[in-house]
């Protein structure tokens, strides 16, 4: 999904020309495939995946970023 984004707004967040961005926004965020079926005692933090690595398989962001995109 961040892929998608990142090719919808374009590098740099919007600072390259209109015609290198992408015309499909990226639709809902859907992290299924990155977490894995169990989660932690509290039940409200989820684990990601343990064979994948961030900044390949995922992206963390801040949480102030995080709601912005769940906002959009």
């Amino acid at each position: 999904w961040f892929s998608r984004w990142q090719r919808y707004v374009g590098d740099c967040a919007g600072m390259l020309s209109t015609d290198q961005q992408s015309s499909d926004r990226p639709g809902p965020i859907d992290n299924s495939d990155i977490i894995s079926n169990g989660s932690n005692c509290d039940g409200n933090d989820l684990d990601i995946h343990r064979t994948l690595a961030e900044e390949t398989d995922y992206v963390l962001v801040p949480q102030e970023v995080w709601e912005r995109l769940l906002e959009w």
